[in-house]
């Protein structure tokens, strides 16, 4: 009787363990890290806000008017849509603590 317990606790130990070591595949892919974005020049092309960077590859966070923008880098380039009027508008473009720009955005 005590082989059955023993037999019956060593099952359990393996198929936990196994069960620990096996990898997640349904689990969400790990977000690309956040890069700080300080210095940056801005164009405007076909529409869309051009930045352009150092920074190659990887993801940057702004704030365009109080709304936060993610920005995806590749090959030092991220596009965001942008419209305007013959008035135009302006943008308040905020990149961390530091860093506050103006740009008025026209047809």
């Amino acid at each position: 009787m005590k082989n059955l317990y023993c037999l019956t606790f060593l099952f359990f130990c393996c198929v936990l363990t196994n069960s620990y070591s096996q990898t997640d595949t349904l689990a969400i892919p790990a977000a690309p890290e956040r890069l700080s974005l300080e210095t940056y020049t801005l164009s405007v092309e076909k529409g869309n806000l051009v930045f352009s960077s150092s920074l190659t590859e990887g993801q940057a966070m702004v704030t365009i008017n109080g709304e936060e923008a993610p920005l995806t880098f590749q090959n030092g380039q991220a596009a965001l849509p942008a419209e305007a009027d013959a008035l135009g508008k302006l943008l308040l473009i905020k990149n961390g603590h530091k860093h506050h720009s103006l740009y008025h955005l026209a047809q």
